[in-house]
């Protein structure tokens, strides 16, 4: 799993996850991925547009990584991508809406999409 595999990376995880944060910002920024929803990008684009720009999180729509997967990507490797950029998963994102048009609802996403915050 992924996120067993970041905890074995890291002595200090917190340390790690707080790394790309200012020493004097009281709070990390997350980036709601449905605010750039008009751009047309991919959940791979939008992951490089939110470590490019620094945040320190994505939150990513449930609707998003179906259509990942839809288009022949793979869930662990977006979550490596994610990591690799300096990214937290602190939740993801569904409307009612949109778990009545998923296919496999109920389903456990893998790490770091399942991690609580």
């Amino acid at each position: 799993m992924v996120g067993s595999s970041l905890t074995a990376h890291a002595a200090n995880p917190v340390a790690e996850e707080e790394k790309g944060k200012p020493k004097d910002e009281p709070f990390r920024y997350c980036l709601n991925t449905s605010t750039i929803e008009g751009q047309k990008l991919s959940i791979v684009e939008k992951v490089e547009i939110a470590s490019k720009a620094g945040y320190q999180a994505i939150e990513p729509w449930i609707r998003e990584l179906d259509q990942h997967v839809k288009d022949g990507g793979n869930l662990k490797d977006l979550g490596r991508r994610i990591q690799d950029s300096g990214l937290t998963v602190p939740s993801t994102i569904w409307t009612w809406s949109s778990r009545l048009a998923a296919s496999a609802w109920p389903r456990r996403l893998p790490e770091p999409f399942s991690r609580p915050i």
